[in-house]
């Protein structure tokens, strides 16, 4: 399967982030994970770490507690830092730059079914569908020969969306994860603790869609209002 990688332009954070983008069926999305450390009228994000975990205080992570690993792999967000405290499956700005917003659960959908997923596969939750290698860039993934893996570098179509989704990682309220795995999180909430997510693991053909506990630090992309 072949897409159109057009980009829409560069986009740049209140930190002087500039990130590359990718038009993915009818939505721009940045093809970088968000490194911000302050919302795009300039207040500030505090750093935690698996031990400042919090549903109420917005704080942003290292992937794997590491400075080293933001160039490449952007930062982890816990959930009141994306959305800024906002509960809604709306657009929400929340830590984006001015005209992005962080893309809800349903957005997250219409991106995964033009990439080749089934309506009734986005519909449902867990591992759904057989375009992970789609989604992802090759730099450091676990190694899978399983077909059309997340850590299949030498899949048929590989990151052919663009996407470039890389294994950031993420912050549990106990540790990190780092190297085999990606997570994004949603804006569209579930509860006053949970909110949809997706995701890529380096043995898996699927994309999971789940929810999670709005502590944990994820990676964010953006998507154009």
């Amino acid at each position: 399967r072949s897409f159109n990688t057009c980009t829409c332009g560069t986009i740049t954070d209140r930190d002087g982030n500039t990130y590359n983008t990718v038009l993915i069926g009818s939505q721009c999305w940045m093809k970088e994970n968000l490194k911000t450390t302050h919302y795009a009228d300039g207040t500030s994000i505090s750093r935690g770490d698996n031990a400042t975990t919090s549903s109420t205080i917005a704080y942003w992570y290292y992937p794997n507690n590491s400075p080293s690993t933001k160039a490449t792999y952007g930062l982890l967000y816990n959930l009141r830092a994306v959305t800024r405290g906002i509960s809604c499956n709306c657009n929400v700005q929340g830590i984006c730059p001015t005209g992005w917003h962080v893309p809800t659960d349903e957005e997250w959908k219409q991106m995964e079914m033009a990439v080749g997923m089934s309506q009734s596969d986005a519909d449902n939750t867990g591992w759904r569908g057989d375009i992970a290698a789609r989604l992802c860039g090759n730099m450091g993934w676990t190694s899978s020969s399983n077909a059309n893996a997340a850590g299949n570098t030498s899949a048929s179509g590989r990151n052919s969306s663009g996407f470039s989704a890389l294994p950031a990682g993420r912050c549990r309220l106990d540790n990190y994860e780092f190297g085999g795995t990606a997570y994004f999180w949603s804006a569209s909430s579930t509860s006053s603790l949970y909110a949809y997510g997706r995701r890529l693991a380096f043995q898996l053909s699927g994309v999971c869609r789940f929810t999670d506990d709005n502590r944990r630090g994820f990676s964010v992309r953006c998507v154009r209002d």
